[in-house]
């Protein structure tokens, strides 16, 4: 890795300062950032949560919430590495050492400064951005790595088996794992996980609270945001490049049935929602963004594109039905539990290897649809325009699968007791039970 970065340097960096989102990144990510110091102020040494972008740092709120009330006495810091996340993290994320800082390069002296600065007692990394140089040195100095909703898909599976002897020295290494399936839990052992490190904590993603979103709150939300409150409102939500030309094309085929109906659609990288709304213009739909105040906003709109990151999960209560994007280009869908939680029907493409398990149960209580294209889509979408019983059956089921996968959260708190050790060997689970290790074997979970 040395050798390979000394040889890329001259392309390394220039690539790096042309890339919008590398420049604001790669001068943090090399350690040159504000890192939190805890010394001074805490007698324990802190728990580091590693997040790598917007899903993941989701999936972490609820986890340093829960960090925050049982262990009252350590602070909680939190790494990310891209910009993104960056963002959303200092603005949703609360019981953290401030600031947020960048997860360094995985060069040694990145990584040794950064660490000699933390220096924490513990490291969580949610899902799987495992680096070599950096699990290494945590072994190198004793700091257990746990690696949290550890997702193995498919897809991801058969890369890593493609590169075994590499993949079952950095598996290997891990102080312990918490999947979110059971079929996660084989497939990390396979990668070479001991199994005596593995345990089955179900998907932090189902973390979240689950609320109904009524009709009166719906209703209001959708006047807020300058629609009419009887409207029909799509809402599309982590869309990617050559999505949205399928999504507006299936919204076009329901307006000329329903012609009211208005679309809300969040790009996955906020950056294209100018791009996406022109692209709407010239659809013909009065289109705009939600960060334009609302004199610049159209008096009848159609579409509104979503610019502004930490919001969808509070928009998709005005939706009468919701499409997860990422799922009819390939790039592995997006986390359907969000509009499941506001008890929204969901839509969602043929590949959602990312979101399997959750797409499987949400499929399986008749929660969700798949729409293998946009023609499908239009005929989901119109179905469910016209069939108010049928929106709020779907609803329910979602809501119900979204309530009933919880757990993940006190099951991972156990995992982090048991690593948290004191002096005489005794873990921190506040319950005074003596834990050593982790379950020798993977046990039933939800999935």
């Amino acid at each position: 890795m040395a050798l390979g970065v000394i040889l890329g340097m001259p392309f390394i960096v220039p690539v790096g300062m042309l890339s919008q989102k590398r420049r604001k990144t790669v001068l943090r990510r090399m350690g040159f950032t504000a890192i939190p110091s805890c010394a001074a102020r805490y007698r324990r040494r802190p728990i580091w949560v590693h997040a790598l972008s917007v899903g993941e740092v989701m999936a972490a709120i609820p986890l340093i919430q829960a960090f925050k009330g049982r262990f009252s006495d350590r602070p909680v810091v939190l790494s990310v590495s891209t910009f993104s996340g960056f963002e959303l993290a200092g603005q949703r994320v609360d019981g953290i050492q401030k600031p947020v800082f960048f997860f360094p390069f995985d060069g040694w002296p990145c990584v040794r400064s950064v660490l000699k600065r933390v220096d924490p007692a513990i490291v969580l990394i949610l899902e799987t951005d495992l680096w070599p140089n950096f699990i290494f040195s945590l072994q190198k100095r004793k700091i257990p790595l746990v690696l949290v909703n550890a997702r193995i898909s498919r897809k991801s599976y058969a890369r890593y088996r493609q590169f075994q002897s590499v993949t079952r020295m950095l598996f290997g290494a891990l102080s312990g794992v918490c999947a979110p399936t059971v079929e996660d839990a084989r497939r990390l052992t396979r990668l070479g996980v001991l199994e005596s490190r593995i345990q089955v904590t179900g998907n932090l993603k189902y973390e979240h609270s689950a609320v109904l979103a009524t009709p009166l709150e719906a209703g209001t939300l959708k006047q807020a945001l300058g629609f009419d409150a009887s409207q029909k409102i799509l809402v599309a939500g982590s869309t990617h490049k050559g999505e949205e030309e399928k999504i507006f094309q299936a919204f076009l085929r329901i307006r000329e049935s329903i012609p009211d109906a208005g679309i809300v659609l969040a790009p996955r990288d906020p950056q294209r929602a100018g791009a996406v709304c022109r692209m709407a213009e010239s659809l013909s739909l009065n289109a705009f963004l939600l960060s334009e105040p609302d004199g610049k906003r159209p008096k009848s709109p159609v579409c509104l594109v979503v610019d502004r990151l930490g919001v969808l999960a509070n928009l998709y209560a005005a939706a009468d039905m919701v499409f997860v994007g990422g799922s009819l280009v390939r790039e592995g869908g997006h986390n359907p539990l969000e509009p499941a939680a506001r008890g929204k029907p969901i839509l969602f493409g043929p590949d959602m290897s990312d979101f399997a398990s959750i797409a499987d149960a949400l499929l399986k209580a008749g929660a969700a649809v798949c729409v293998p294209d946009s023609e499908s889509l239009a005929a989901g979408m119109l179905r469910l325009m016209k069939d108010p019983k049928t929106v709020e059956a779907m609803g329910l089921a979602a809501h119900r699968v979204a309530s009933e996968g919880r757990g993940a959260v006190e099951k991972i708190l156990r995992v982090v007791a048991a690593h948290l050790t004191g002096e005489n060997g005794v873990s921190e689970d506040d319950s005074g039970v003596k834990m050593t290790g982790v379950a020798s074997k993977p046990t039933e979970g939800r999935s």
